[in-house]
């Protein structure tokens, strides 16, 4: 899944991609149509795609662009949301969208669609994801551990179920595109929300913004340079003694 917010704390669309191509009939149903995005305050049909690994691509990482600023449907016409513009950038009128070096985000196509657009890609220090990312500080962190729960409470639900229909008799359970849906968008909405984004973009430090993660990572740095020189000396001596001790 994609996610993300504005520094204002609302949240952008989310933006789910499959393993295998959703069936149509439950595309239109519950887990999908009914997704709220803070920035709006209405409910919509969830973004999404699909291919064969269920992640990133740069394929998907333009959809996910376009469906967070202006383009209803990709050029080969197939719907990515019908909510429109979140706000209508332009050359004249740019906005700055902060993301990871992760390597879907900087195909050709990417790039020539945010030249075109207005759109000013700010690549995040490398390795550093973890302290300045405010989605994966706060809200994946807290949607992971949700998501977890919710499924295995779902998982438990089907496996008792299935043993009291057939009289104890046990089968194998699991859950399909749809109802792993189900058990993501309260989460979702949960971690996303405005509360919890104004707090990622806060303790990394972005708004307002501070240099207190860069300290924070410098001191870090700092700390394992000191002990590496501690164990270089350390080892230094326990040569000389052992030459002395020799001769």
């Amino acid at each position: 899944m994609y996610g993300g917010s504005f520094a204002s704390g609302k949240s952008l669309r989310p933006f789910v991609v499959f393993p295998s191509k959703p069936a149509l009939g439950w595309m239109l149903g519950a887990p999908l149509s009914s997704w709220t995005c803070s920035a709006t305050n209405k409910q919509h049909i969830l973004a999404h795609s699909w291919n064969e690994s269920g992640g990133s691509t740069s394929e998907t990482f333009l959809k996910w662009l376009k469906a967070q600023f202006y383009m209803t449907h990709d050029p080969k016409g197939q719907q990515l949301h019908h909510m429109g513009a979140l706000f209508r950038e332009s050359v004249d009128d740019p906005v700055v969208v902060l993301l990871d070096g992760h390597g879907s985000h900087w195909s050709v196509e990417v790039l020539q669609f945010c030249i075109d657009n207005g759109i000013h890609l700010v690549l995040r220090q490398p390795h550093t994801s973890h302290v300045c990312q405010g989605e994966d500080v706060i809200n994946f962190w807290k949607l992971k551990q949700e998501i977890h729960k919710s499924c295995w409470t779902e998982l438990s639900v089907r496996a008792m179920s299935t043993l009291l229909n057939k009289k104890g008799t046990s089968a194998p359970v699991s859950l399909m595109n749809e109802d792993l849906m189900g058990c993501v968008k309260k989460q979702w909405e949960s971690a996303f929300s405005k509360s919890n984004c104004s707090t990622a973009w806060r303790v990394t430090g972005f708004e307002p913004f501070t240099q207190r993660v860069y300290w924070q990572l410098k001191a870090l740095e700092d700390a394992k340079e000191l002990q590496s020189q501690r164990t270089e000396l350390a080892t230094g001596l326990n040569i000389s003694n052992f030459t002395l001790n020799s001769l």
